[in-house]
């Protein structure tokens, strides 16, 4: 297991696993090595993947605390940037079907790679969102931008 990323084969079907400690919060490490797993699962030619949190709870939620903790870091969140779109982008790849699991919490980050999926699992105990917007900070990847347009996501984060 590398920052935090666990990655399981089962036939055509590969699980990734982000075991990143308490809130599962993906530092540059972490997505480095998922932006790693996911690559190599696609260079295995699964048929599907799913993406959860380590026994089965918050698939993230501490993304949000990293990032206020680096704001004045430009080259840290350029780095956090560009490895998120780079992850979302390989997860929305037609090649295969990719499945988000999610039994707690998906926030900031964790909410865009949920997004990314092609499907999303969740619970009853999960909870979705984007504190970030709530202080203007725009989101590491497009993927919530892209579909809605960016007035329209500007709009959610209560501008």
């Amino acid at each position: 297991m590398a920052g935090g990323i666990r990655t399981e084969k089962h036939g055509q079907h590969i699980r990734v696993v982000i075991d990143a400690g308490q809130g599962n919060q993906l530092s540059t490490d972490g997505l480095r090595s998922l932006l790693s797993a996911l690559a190599d699962a696609l260079a295995a030619g699964p048929q599907w993947l799913t993406l959860m949190g380590a026994g089965g709870g918050d698939l993230s939620r501490g993304g949000f605390q990293a990032t206020c903790l680096s704001l004045n870091d430009a080259g840290f969140l350029r780095e956090a940037r560009s490895l998120a779109r780079n992850v979302s982008r390989l997860m929305m790849r037609d090649s295969w079907v990719t499945v988000a699991l999610v039994d707690g919490y998906a926030l900031g980050l964790g909410l865009e790679l949920a997004l990314s999926a092609d499907l999303v699992v969740a619970t009853p105990r999960s909870r979705f969102g984007m504190p970030e917007l709530i202080f203007k900070f725009p989101p590491l990847t497009d993927v919530l931008t892209d579909p809605v347009g960016k007035l329209s996501a500007a709009a959610m984060g209560g501008r």
